[in-house]
């Protein structure tokens, strides 16, 4: 009934701690793995994977040359065979039920939805996903489920109900059929890919589709310090760049039909300098943070005792 679509980049080790979650959902009969060109054991991974997990069947591709996140997700639409796709991500877990509850989301004749997510937690280092899911609750700050300044879900606002929002985040669960009507969009695959899961959403939204968050079920995302290498991972300023990028151009296409459907009031050149401004204090605030952490490490170092030879 469900297909699940995963791209990978070098995350051998990631993806062999969360694959399991994928395996083991109930309504899914087949696994998509889309290989971008990795280097490192991923066929292997897989391989092992498919043989101890026998409740769905799995398919590997892999790409002779790097396509990127965007190009992944639509070749893993393109192989898949069932009439729902659910994205999943190569550091994230799902909670076993968590297929099932989308699924029930989209099929509710009360109130039908195109696009459905569980609550994405954002595990700390070293955390379990058991841990991750009792300490979020129901969230863990009081902004609203979406931030207009950034463009993005605030996947960590309290709230208690479902909500619907303009776009959620990349572990959706959708119709195939929308997909191939709204594929996602290849020209976001420079850097970190920023926004690359989001135009397809967005595109939906305009046309017409809902897009609800659920609290019934969650994923939990693994900790930065925990996937060391892999995916689109560059520097920070580079993300600075690539962010500011990405944006303009999702800006460019897509802000006046969002300004309308929302009611936006800031012109799009002002609501992009606003998103700037908000990204280049985050980095700013990174920046001090990571270099007081610093100063007080070599403090420490030198303070310690030294052994005497």
């Amino acid at each position: 009934m469900i297909s699940v679509v995963i791209p990978t980049r070098n995350r051998a080790t990631v993806l062999q701690r969360v694959l399991p979650s994928y395996c083991c959902q109930k309504d899914v009969s087949e696994i998509v793995i889309v290989d971008d060109c990795s280097t490192d054991n991923t066929r292997q991974v897989v391989s092992e994977c498919a043989e101890r997990y026998t409740r769905s069947k799995v398919c590997y591709i892999k790409h002779d040359v790097r396509l990127g996140a965007a190009a992944s997700r639509n070749d893993g639409v393109v192989a898949a065979t069932c009439d729902y796709i659910l994205f999943g991500e190569d550091d994230a877990f799902l909670e076993v039920d968590y297929a099932t509850t989308l699924m029930h989301k989209l099929q509710d004749p009360s109130e039908p939805v195109e696009i459905a997510s569980g609550r994405l937690i954002y595990m700390l280092p070293s955390e379990q996903p058991d841990q991750a899911r009792r300490r979020f609750g129901q969230g863990t700050n009081l902004q609203d489920p979406f931030d207009i300044s950034q463009f993005k879900a605030n996947v960590d606002a309290m709230f208690h109900e479902d909500v619907l929002l303009p776009l959620t985040h990349a572990l959706i669960l959708t119709r195939r059929s929308l997909l191939q009507r709204f594929p996602y969009d290849v020209s976001y695959s420079g850097g970190n890919s920023l926004r690359e899961e989001s135009v397809f959403q967005v595109k939906a939204f305009l046309g017409g589709c809902r897009i609800l968050v659920t609290n019934d079920t969650h994923c939990m995302h693994l900790a930065y310090s925990d996937v060391p290498s892999g995916g689109q991972r560059i520097g920070p300023f580079s993300s600075l760049y690539w962010n500011i990028k990405h944006t303009k151009t999702f800006y460019d296409d897509y802000y006046p039909g969002l300004q309308a459907s929302l009611g936006l009031k800031r012109p799009k050149h002002i609501a992009l300098m606003v998103y700037v401004w908000r990204q280049v204090a985050e980095l700013a605030v990174a920046c001090r943070t990571g270099l007081l952490k610093r100063i007080l490490w070599l403090i420490c170092r030198m303070r310690s005792p030294r052994k005497i030879s």
